[in-house]
C-alpha cells in the first residue's frame, strides 16, 4: 500500500477551493499499477478570526471521496501536523502532500515505491521541485531518476515527496512551530547534515498554486494563544 496522505486547513472558501481542485486531481491522475492507494487527510480545526470557516465542507467532500479524514485540536502548525499525520500513517510508503500542490499530469507511485524498496539507501523522492528560485542540481543516477546534490540550493522542500513509513522514527519529527519556512528549513538542515539520498522524479509532476490562509501571523498568534492555556 501507498498512502496519499494530506495536510490542510479549511480556514476560508479559497482555501477549501484549493483542497478540492488538489484532491480532485488526485484522485483522478494519481494511480500506483502495483500497489494500492489510501488517501487519508489531516486538518487543523481552528477559525481564523474574520474569516468563513469551511471545516463543515470539508469533511462532506472527504466522506464523498473516500478519504479519511482527521481533526487537530492543536495550535495551527505546518510540522506539527505533518506530525499528526505521519502518526495515521501505516503504509510502508507515504506521499507526503500539502493541500496547494496541484497534480499536472497523470503519475503512477509504484515505480518510486518499488525503487525504494528495491534500495534502501533513498530516503526520499521529490515530485514537485525547482519552481521559483529554487533551482536545485542534481548528479546522474538511474534511467528517470536524479539524485539532487545536496551543496547546493534547496534539495528538500515540502512540496510533494515520497517518504518511508519509518521516517520520522529515522530523522525525527518536523519542527512544530507555526513558521512554515522554519519547518522545512529545519528538516533540510538535518538531511543535508547526514547526508540523506534525495532522488527527483523525471519531471515535476505538481505546481504550486500559492497560498490563501496558510500558516502565517495569525496562525502564530494562536499558536501561542494556546500555549498559554
Amino acid at each position: 500500500m501507498i498512502e496519499v496522505a494530506i495536510t490542510s486547513w479549511p480556514n476560508c472558501p479559497r482555501r477549501l477551493h484549493y483542497f478540492k481542485t488538489v484532491a480532485g486531481a488526485l484522485l483522478d491522475g494519481l494511480s500506483a499499477g502495483r500497489h494500492k492507494l489510501h488517501f487519508l487527510c489531516s486538518s487543523e480545526s481552528h477559525p481564523l478570526p474574520g474569516e468563513q470557516w469551511c471545516g463543515d465542507e470539508l469533511a462532506g467532500f472527504c466522506a464523498a471521496n473516500g478519504i479519511e479524514l482527521h481533526w487537530r485540536d492543536k495550535p495551527p502548525s505546518m510540522g506539527g501536523n505533518c506530525n499528526d499525520l505521519l502518526k495515521l500513517c501505516r503504509a510502508p510508503f507515504i506521499l507526503m502532500m500539502q493541500d496547494d500542490w496541484l497534480l499536472k499530469m497523470p503519475l503512477d507511485l509504484s515505480d518510486g515505491a518499488d525503487l525504494m524498496r528495491d534500495d534502501s539507501t533513498i530516503d526520499i523522492i521529490r515530485y514537485g521541485y525547482g519552481q521559483g528560485s529554487h533551482k536545485p542540481e542534481f548528479t546522474e543516477r538511474l534511467d528517470r531518476w536524479r539524485q539532487f546534490i545536496l551543496s547546493a540550493p534547496w534539495p528538500y522542500g515540502m512540496d510533494p515527496h515520497m517518504v518511508r513509513g519509518t521516517f520520522v522514527e529515522k530523522w525525527g519529527p518536523f519542527h512544530d512551530e507555526p513558521d512554515s519556512v522554519a519547518c522545512e528549513g529545519d528538516m533540510l538542515w538535518r538531511l543535508v547534515g547526514r547526508n540523506a539520498v534525495i532522488l527527483a522524479a523525471d519531471q515535476p509532476y505538481f505546481h504550486h498554486r500559492g497560498q490563501a490562509g496558510g500558516i502565517g501571523n495569525v496562525a502564530a498568534a494562536l499558536y501561542k494563544e494556546r500555549r498559554k492555556q
